[in-house]
């Protein structure tokens, strides 16, 4: 349970935004609680988390670059 409690804690806040280093450290808070093993797993899922928030900001980013970006811009009423 506690295990499903951090990963929910993880995406939470890497959709907010939070580095690998704050992730980090949310794992680290729970750290006397998982084996190494399951601190791995988390560090792992934390990483992924934060590579699929770059996508998501890279993608945007180059949408907007091509002109797929807000509406407003292209002079839509």
């Amino acid at each position: 349970m506690k295990k499903k409690m951090l990963y929910e804690r993880l995406k939470r806040e890497a959709g907010g935004g939070a580095s690998l280093s704050e992730l980090q450290a949310e794992i680290d808070k729970e750290g006397r609680l998982l084996t190494e093993v399951e601190r791995e797993e988390a560090w792992l899922y934390a990483w992924a988390l934060r590579k699929y928030q770059e996508r998501l900001l890279l993608g945007s980013a180059q949408e907007e670059k091509q002109g797929y970006g807000d509406a407003s811009d292209a002079g839509a009423e």
